[in-house]
């Protein structure tokens, strides 16, 4: 199957974008406050997650979808996240 992309070459930027650089002054890079590499790698690993297999009421879970599409979420990364909150604070 053949696909007709074509590359968009940008040669000039719209004059918003001119603009907002052109008032723009350089950043000192010693000034911003970077985590380091280790502490980096530290925090990824915070982030690992374990696939299960859970029933839910289908209620809580329709619940969560609406909720999660009104506000532009996932709604098993908001499970997810109410679940570790409530971890981290009562077990």
């Amino acid at each position: 199957m053949k696909t007709n992309k074509q590359r968009i070459r940008y040669t000039k930027a719209p004059k918003w974008v001119d603009e907002a650089f052109g008032s723009s002054e350089p950043i000192d890079p010693s000034t911003i406050d970077l985590p380091s590499p280790e502490e980096f790698a530290c925090a990824q690993k915070r982030d690992e997650k374990q696939r299960i297999t859970i029933l839910l009421d289908t209620a809580a879970v329709t619940k969560f979808k609406k909720y999660a599409t009104t506000h532009g979420l996932k709604y098993q990364s908001l499970i997810n996240d109410i679940v570790s909150t409530y971890a981290k604070k009562n077990l």
